[in-house]
């Protein structure tokens, strides 16, 4: 899966997790269906982040096939 990682839980049990890029690209591929002012806190915190890596959202973006609602976000936030 795309993103996806195994991470351990405060109670030391492995979840598979997606990453904040994943999450961002899923969060934008369905803003529709999502409180916008909530998805636009959230790429606010993503830019301010420098663990951010905008370089794989991108490439997230590119494979989702929303590269152009991600690069609207990017600069208007930018």
């Amino acid at each position: 899966m795309i993103g996806a990682g195994e991470i351990i839980t405060s109670f030391g049990l492995p979840v598979i997790a997606y990453d904040a890029e994943r999450t961002l690209c899923d969060c934008l591929r369905n803003i529709e269906q999502l409180d916008k002012d909530l998805v636009l806190t959230a790429v606010k915190r993503y830019m301010k982040n420098p663990a951010g890596d905008k370089a794989k959202l991108l490439e997230y973006a590119s494979m989702f096939k929303i590269s152009n609602i991600v690069l609207i976000y990017l600069e208007v936030l930018a």
